[in-house]
């Protein structure tokens, strides 16, 4: 009877403790996430964002962010990055390659093929049919 009480106790210890660890690489996830949506604009590596997580391996760190967000952190900052370039392209004039390196990309024919392979089409056509008519005096 002994044993099986100690087991009990054992496995709600190791639960708990199971649970405790995953509330906080959620609340580092989140963390992690927070970060990337205020710093996208900056070159942000898998080794930098691994070190916020608390130092954990590149590998490991890859594994808990797809595994909490469901996408590859690589992927999560280029759909950061196209998010803020369609608010540009919807509410301003500027030029696309000026909303191309405001946003984080270097290399506009990166970016052009990023942003076809989001959206099906160039940036210039994406600005035609979404244009907010109103505040394109910016």
């Amino acid at each position: 009877m002994e044993e099986l009480i100690y087991l009990f106790y054992y496995y709600r210890l190791v639960k708990r403790k199971t649970s405790d660890n995953h509330h906080r690489k959620n609340e580092k996830i989140r963390e992690i996430i927070d970060y990337i949506n205020k710093h996208y604009v900056e070159t942000l590596t898998i080794e930098q964002l691994s070190e916020l997580m608390g130092g954990y391996s590149k590998m490991h760190f890859i594994t808990i962010f797809k595994q909490h967000t469901g996408t590859s952190c690589t992927e999560f900052i280029i759909q950061d990055r196209l998010n803020a370039t369609c608010e540009e392209l919807r509410n301003s004039v500027k030029p696309v390659l000026e909303i191309s390196t405001s946003v984080g990309f270097n290399n506009l024919s990166n970016f052009n093929r990023q942003f076809n392979h989001y959206y099906a089409q160039t940036p210039s056509q994406y600005r035609k049919t979404h244009s907010n008519k109103k505040t394109n005096k910016s």
